[in-house]
């Protein structure tokens, strides 16, 4: 065989072994992408779905953890995303030494917070949310609602009926 031959040969193994490597990598790159992208989509979900049937929800919780990880600051694209995560978690939490009407303050803008949260991770999904919309326009039956705030009440009485008790053994 001529040495024109063996380099053709050669070459064309080359090309196809670098060909199905790149498109191998391209495939596994495109799979990494979809299943990020699906990730944020089920955390956005599940935070658009629960955002008025109240912070306690398991789900919820557990989304709102998932932010800094599925939408990392140090990304460009997700920065407003990571901002105004630290704005909601900065609104929910307590300061030390926090007076009553400190507390009140902070916690009047909760709900705000929460809906610059919604809108930023929305943009950056690429949908067209306002704010109105994601403060006012959402299916929460009153007698759902009536119902979860008389269990929270409830529990709250039983909490504080267990201290008092908790505090006469202490005392007797």
């Amino acid at each position: 065989m001529s040495s024109e031959i063996i380099a053709a040969i050669i070459g064309a193994a080359v090309g196809a072994t670098v060909g199905a490597l790149i498109t191998y990598f391209l495939q596994k790159h495109h799979e990494t992408q979809k299943e990020a992208h699906e990730r944020r989509m089920q955390i956005f979900r599940l935070l658009i779905s629960t955002r008025f049937s109240g912070a306690y929800h398991w789900g919820r919780i557990e989304a709102l953890n998932m932010i800094p990880i599925d939408f990392p600051a140090d990304n460009k694209k997700w920065a407003s995303v990571a901002a105004a995560w630290r704005e909601y978690l900065d609104s929910m939490t307590e300061k030390p030494g926090e007076t009553d009407e400190a507390r009140m303050d902070r916690s009047k803008t909760i709900p705000d917070r929460h809906v610059d949260l919604l809108h930023a991770m929305g943009v950056s999904l690429g949908y067209s949310f306002d704010k109105v919309m994601l403060k006012n326009e959402a299916y929460f039956p009153k007698g759902l609602a009536d119902w979860l705030y008389a269990q929270e009440l409830k529990t709250h009485l039983e909490t504080a009926e267990l201290l008092r008790d908790r505090k006469a053994d202490n005392v007797s």
